[in-house]
């Protein structure tokens, strides 16, 4: 946990600071901001809690992981909220990159997480073998 905290540091420091030295408070700064500390924080009270629930007693096992282990370590959730999350970090880093103004910054930010979700999003032929195999 401590490393998170500690990255999450070394980004945003580095970052206001050039917000109050050069590029000021603008579109692209506001937004990536919000999203930045929207996605620490799903990250850490959602994800983070279900993957250390998991991790935590693994701790006092033998090295043999139970079935249950093993269906929740494979949770489909924490691995499609991985992917929209690094969607959105890649749309950031394009604002950051391209500077834009506001309505650019939404609509990347926006395409972000649309890519994201459709990336997510299982097919119907996917859909039709899960529910075959279940």
């Amino acid at each position: 946990k401590g490393i998170f905290i500690s990255s999450g540091l070394l980004v945003l420091l580095p970052g206001l600071y050039l917000v109050f030295d050069r590029w000021g408070w603008t579109a692209w700064v506001i937004f990536g901001l919000i999203l930045w500390f929207a996605l620490a924080m799903f990250g850490n009270v959602i994800v983070g809690k279900k993957i250390m629930g998991i991790i935590k007693p693994l701790k006092e096992t033998d090295g043999l992981l139970s079935a249950e282990t093993q269906k929740k370590l494979r949770d489909p959730f924490v691995h499609k909220s991985l992917i929209v999350r690094m969607m959105l970090a890649l749309g950031i880093v394009f604002t950051m990159v391209e500077k834009p103004g506001s309505a650019e910054t939404i609509i990347a930010l926006v395409s972000a997480a649309v890519i994201g979700l459709l990336i997510v999003v299982p097919s119907k032929s996917e859909e039709l073998s899960s529910a075959a195999e279940g």
